[in-house]
């Protein structure tokens, strides 16, 4: 069956890792393009006992580089020795492409990526949620939601209101989720038989929703994103070890927060 836990992803993993038949055990999201490294690692920091800081204070120190933080960089990168060429900068379509061609037996994805898979493989291709450890799970939120724009005139933000309103009513999602990738959060549907048998993938989406968890969202997004993908990637290319690398982003972080007048 699925690996349920970290620890059975790294023994799967080792498993169908055969160098000499160019045969490897999994490709992780760990490009250095925008978002796709901190959205993989992300899934272990979590459930290693990391945190992006407190939400009200916005204090880093001890969250960012915790011992446990520490631990799920040091074996993330340990499942780099069972990945591709180039396994350490993978980035969405990269991770896809290897898993196609046979070079990796587990990979690394957003859910919106797999109506393409069962397409091109079939019942070749399973899904399975991600693991976890000691009993907790932690998923990184993907995708974009809607939102209304404060720049635009009152009547448009009105009509704005009014689509997302019909866009969330159950008649509505029920046509929305016959669609490729066009998956819901209406609970009704995602409880439904119907709608967990209705692909091989979605499942295990239903039962990813209650895991979900999300990088810091405020306005220094993008700065503290790309802080975290210099930091951790630094560590997985062996530039330097996890401990600094997370000392030094717990650091960058605080400074971001308070230059952005959110933490003292």
């Amino acid at each position: 069956e699925p690996p349920q836990t970290w620890d059975e992803f790294k023994q799967v993993a080792e498993f169908f890792t055969r160098p000499a038949d160019k045969r490897y055990g999994c490709a992780l999201l760990t490009g250095r393009g925008y978002d796709s490294l901190v959205m993989g690692f992300q899934n272990l920091f979590w459930v290693y006992g990391g945190s992006w800081g407190d939400p009200t204070t916005c204090e880093t120190s001890c969250m960012v580089n915790s011992d446990g933080a520490i631990e799920a960089l040091r074996f993330m990168k340990e499942l780099m020795a069972s990945s591709p060429a180039g396994g350490s900068d993978m980035d969405y379509g990269k991770t896809m492409e290897v898993f196609r061609n046979g070079s990796a037996a587990m990979a690394m994805n957003y859910f919106a990526f797999f109506p393409g898979l069962v397409k091109d493989m079939g019942d070749k291709v399973g899904f399975f949620t991600m693991p976890g450890k000691n009993g907790k799970c932690a998923i990184s939120l993907g995708g974009q939601g809607f939102s209304v724009s404060a720049k635009v005139s009152p009547a448009q933000q009105e009509l704005a209101k009014q689509f997302i309103a019909w866009f969330q009513t159950k008649p509505v999602q029920e046509q929305w989720i016959t669609k490729p990738a066009g998956f819901t959060a209406n609970e009704a549907i995602l409880t439904s038989a119907e709608f967990r048998a209705k692909t091989p993938y979605n499942g295990p989406f239903a039962a990813s929703m209650d895991s979900l968890q999300d990088f810091w969202n405020v306005p220094v997004y993008n700065e503290l994103l790309a802080a975290a993908q210099r930091q951790i990637g630094e560590a997985l290319d062996g530039k330097i070890d996890a401990k600094a690398a997370l000392d030094a982003l717990a650091k960058e972080h605080e400074v971001i927060l308070k230059d952005a007048g959110l933490a003292k």
